[in-house]
């Protein structure tokens, strides 16, 4: 007997005697129990969990002696499963956080205080509930104030335009007086320079005539002194000369009296007293006409400036909306805070009695209709998830049917640094049942395909060839590559490169390669649909 054997037999007998030994003992111990009192529960418990593994072992040790006496004549004993044909769904699963799809935070709209607050975090509320409340009585206050304001300066306004417009009024007025008056002066002037042109001609012709005659009467009397200081002249004709020379001065005295008296020089039809009355007519007219030029300085300097009118005008409207929008807003405070949806209360920032500001936070409520559960997409996720995809979602150990509605375009690192995409899941169906801010778990349909080869997921290998899967043919091993489709959480989608029935080998025993003789050990497969496994997020 070589030493192999004897190896072979001794544990064989082994294996026997140790077996035959424990059945002895489980033996001995029936016997005892039929003949002492009655075992503790827990001791006996022991002795037959012992049992069952010294059992286990025993096989475990015979299955090696069979299959080494095995290995004389055979080669390596693998286990296969055949490639089958049916049908697989490649799911996304994971887990995300159930958030509401509608949020609102309501915030202050007037400057008081809050009376009352009706609702506090986690309290449900149905549209329409009044939330919280104003203190009104300031704010009546105000708006009042506001509104009598508005009414000042309308007033104040429109006693400025009506000041503007009878100002214009005036000067319009004063205007057309300045132009009569201009016109009525320049007639009258034009009749006096006529009168004053007549009376002075005949007084001109006059005095023309005086001083012609006196002219005349100076060369009469030069020429006579001439004559008398001729050395010739004789005593009488100088004699003659000067009488007529006396003369000569008579007269001239005379002319002189009339020239004098030309400033005085009364016309027969009495035109001096016309004049006169001319002269006064236009004085009258010219004070009308500076009472007429007063009033037209006195009305453009009542008259506006036209940007001063518009500032006056569009600060009245300016009051008149503050004082509009005071009343619109005592009108909101008085319906309080109330919810535009229904939902659930998330915070509420402020207490009875504290004083707001506008724009202040008062509180936020989310509905609980319209949810979503969002989940951390990985960049390998991301290849497939689409748009508009189905999910099973279980919230609270309840199933809900989703489906993908928005895939955010921005990466964020998550506390691994790793980046992931927010993914959001409308729940289609949702109840009173859901809360918002607990876990759910997500099951994203990305794919499916029907009577298609199927192999399972640890058949199928991959370098830097690329996918492959080890298959027995005629008895030894053979390296197949293939090409996959789409994968489950149990199964592979084999399009190339296998055929229905091939044999695969699930897992290739160390030191085993393609060309080594094995020995099948068949395994039901059972491959039927399945799903994918969890997100890696």
């Amino acid at each position: 007997m070589s030493k192999m054997e004897k190896k072979d037999s001794d544990a064989e007998n082994r294996a026997a005697a140790l077996e035959d030994l424990e059945v002895q003992n489980i033996e001995e111990l029936i016997t005892k129990g039929k003949t002492k009192k009655k075992m503790d529960p827990r001791k006996k418990k022991k002795i037959i969990k012992r049992s069952i593994l010294l059992g286990v072992i025993v096989i475990i040790v015979g299955f090696f002696i069979v299959s080494k006496v095995m290995s004389k004549n055979a080669g390596t004993m693998v286990t296969v499963v055949p490639v089958t044909k049916g049908d697989i769904d490649s799911t996304l699963d994971t887990s995300g956080t159930v958030k509401s799809e509608d949020s609102r935070t309501y915030f202050a709209s007037a400057v008081t205080n809050i009376g009352t607050v009706d609702v506090s975090v986690g309290e449900v509320v149905t549209k329409g509930q009044t939330l919280a409340t104003y203190d009104l009585v300031d704010l009546e206050a105000a708006t009042k104030k506001e509104i009598l304001q508005a009414q000042a300066s309308a007033y104040e306004y429109q006693g400025t335009a009506d000041e503007h417009a009878k100002a214009i009024q005036e000067l319009s007025s004063a205007v057309t007086e300045i132009t009569d008056y201009q016109i009525k002066i320049a007639a009258c002037d034009a009749y006096i320079k006529q009168l004053e042109d007549s009376i002075n001609d005949e007084i001109v012709k006059k005095r023309t005539d005086l001083q012609t005659r006196s002219y005349n009467l100076q060369r009469s009397s030069n020429n006579y002194s001439y004559q008398m200081n001729l050395p010739d002249t004789t005593m009488e004709t100088r004699a003659a000369l000067q009488k007529a020379s006396l003369d000569i001065s008579n007269e001239q005295a005379k002319i002189s009296n009339d020239l004098a008296g030309l400033s005085d020089y009364k016309t027969k039809d009495k035109r001096e007293d016309e004049l006169l009355v001319a002269k006064k007519n236009a004085s009258d007219l010219k004070y009308a006409y500076d009472e007429a030029r007063g009033k037209q300085s006195k009305s453009e300097g009542a008259i506006q400036n036209s940007s001063r009118l518009k500032a006056a005008e569009l600060n009245s409207e300016a009051t008149q909306a503050v004082g509009t929008k005071a009343e619109m807003t005592l009108e909101i405070a008085k319906k309080g805070i109330v919810a535009d949806f229904a939902g659930v209360v998330t915070s509420v920032d402020v207490v009875a009695g504290t004083p707001v500001v506008v724009g202040g936070k008062l509180l936020t409520i989310e509905s609980n209709e319209n949810v979503k559960v969002e989940i951390a997409a990985s960049k390998y996720d991301l290849e497939t998830l689409k748009l508009g995809q189905k999910a099973t979602l279980t919230i609270s150990g309840i199933e809900y049917e989703g489906t993908v509605s928005k895939i955010n375009h921005v990466a964020v690192p998550n506390a691994s640094g790793t980046p992931m995409v927010t993914v959001e899941v409308h729940v289609d169906n949702s109840d009173e049942n859901i809360y918002l801010g607990i876990e759910a778990k997500v099951s994203i349909h990305t794919a499916d395909a029907q009577g298609v080869l199927l192999a399972p997921l640890e058949a199928v290998n991959a370098d830097n060839a690329g996918d492959f899967c080890y298959i027995v043919k005629d008895g030894v091993v053979a390296r197949k590559p293939v090409k996959v489709g789409i994968s489950s959480a149990t199964s592979v989608e084999i399009k190339e490169g296998l055929a229905e029935g091939d044999q695969l080998i699930t897992a290739l025993p160390i030191g085993l390669a393609e060309g080594s003789k094995v020995t099948v050990m068949p395994v039901d497969a059972g491959i039927t649909t399945e799903s994918t496994t969890a997100s890696g997020q």
